[in-house]
């Protein structure tokens, strides 16, 4: 039985719910933002079994929907757009007395969009990003503190629900006891390391240079989390009853089983999920930011400046064949590319000159040199290179 069919035997408050009480209600906000079979079932019912409610219920949808649209800072000619798209959902005339009541409901709401996200942001990870060039092997770090360093390339790592973590073969725990909380590991990608991570649910990731993944030992709750900085390539094991949830900095990505990438470097301007199998659903990790629910083949870009979220059609293996250890490049900048280079092989790139009008297409083989590469690079570029302790220079 699910959590909503529980509910159903339990919902006679909604019979008594107020606009402002529908507006402000977690499981309601999760519907309206985020619809999904179950709990469009659930709300369903609760206007069936109370249709006296129904249009507080649409009065309170066409109050969050304008409330999420909102952003930090807010002009009065914004405030009146959004008030009037509230006043408009009404189909009698407002009396004095009403329309101040929905003026404190909707900066009730409003206020709860700006100040709750601060109070719900996890309590597991604060998202402060690992200065890689500080470290030089990739860490496995486990909730006691204890840290296994891994110095290879590229690595192997297998963390079973029983508590037993395996890293190439060499088992660095073996817990058996039934876990009561959700403690939590951490993955360590620096520069020029790359892993391949079996979750204890079965799913694999793929974690890229420059990243770090935060996971528990064991799913226990309702969903299967995860914290990403950085970019990882996700294989999920599907289980509609337990959705698997990465979280960002800035959005999260809802998913049941599908393959998927995520980039979502602290040090980019965005945060890029391409989807290329099943179904996913990526929304700002506000109480009433956007959703977009995603099909194979699309790209959803959040630009971290303009607060914006856009999707389009890509061709995915221009964003997943990192983990083969090649890139596809289409119109890249070279700076953009100079960027995964550096994270691939652990090298500073630095450049002569502005070269924000350069763009390169082409196929990159990560398993050469990073010499060859580059020259490959310089060549299409009609740049001159330079290597030295380290470092390169791209020139004229």
């Amino acid at each position: 039985m699910s959590l909503y069919d529980i509910e159903l035997d339990c919902m006679d408050k909604y019979g008594k719910y107020q606009i402002e009480q529908f507006a402000t209600d977690s499981k309601f906000i999760s519907w309206v933002n985020s619809p999904n079979n179950e709990n469009k079932e659930f709300w369903n019912a609760v206007i069936e079994q109370f249709p006296h409610q129904k249009d507080k219920v649409n009065e309170a949808v066409s109050l969050i929907t304008a409330a999420r649209a909102v952003e930090p800072e807010i002009s009065e000619d914004k405030l009146l757009i959004i008030w009037n798209k509230i006043s408009e959902s009404h189909n009698k005339k407002i009396q004095h007395y009403q329309f101040l009541r929905w003026v404190a409901v909707f900066f009730l709401v409003l206020g709860m969009s700006i100040l709750l996200p601060r109070i719900f942001e996890s309590p597991e990870y604060n998202f402060v990003e690992t200065d890689f060039n500080q470290i030089e092997d990739a860490k496995v770090i486990l909730s006691d503190g204890s840290i296994k360093s891994i110095n290879i390339e590229k690595s192997e790592i297998k963390a079973f629900s029983s508590g037993q973590i395996v890293v190439n073969n060499d088992t660095i725990r073996n817990i058996s006891e039934k876990k009561t909380k959700e403690d939590l590991i951490k993955v360590v990608m620096p520069y020029g390391k790359q892993t391949s991570l079996q979750l204890p649910d079965g799913t694999t990731v793929y974690i890229n240079a420059g990243s770090e993944l935060l996971f528990p030992e064991k799913f226990t709750n309702s969903n299967r989390k995860v914290y990403l900085i950085g970019e990882a390539f996700f294989d999920v094991v599907e289980n509609k009853e337990q959705p698997f949830i990465v979280h960002t900095k800035d959005i999260d990505i809802t998913v049941t089983g599908t393959t998927f990438n995520v980039s979502a470097y602290n040090d980019n301007d965005f945060i890029q999920t391409v989807l290329v199998s099943g179904t996913i659903n990526v929304n700002k990790n506000t109480l009433f930011g956007r959703s977009v629910n995603v099909k194979p083949g699309e790209s959803v870009l959040f630009n971290r400046e303009e607060n914006s979220i856009n999707t389009s059609m890509v061709e995915t293996d221009h964003y997943t064949s990192w983990i083969y250890g090649y890139i596809i490049c289409k119109n890249i900048s070279i700076k953009d590319l100079a960027r995964k280079i550096e994270r691939y092989y652990n090298y500073k790139i630095e450049f002569t000159r502005d070269v924000s009008e350069i763009t390169f297409s082409g196929k990159l083989d990560f398993k050469q040199d990073i010499e060859d590469v580059l020259n490959t690079v310089a060549f299409a570029s009609s740049l001159k290179l330079e290597i030295k302790d380290n470092k390169v220079l791209l020139k004229d």
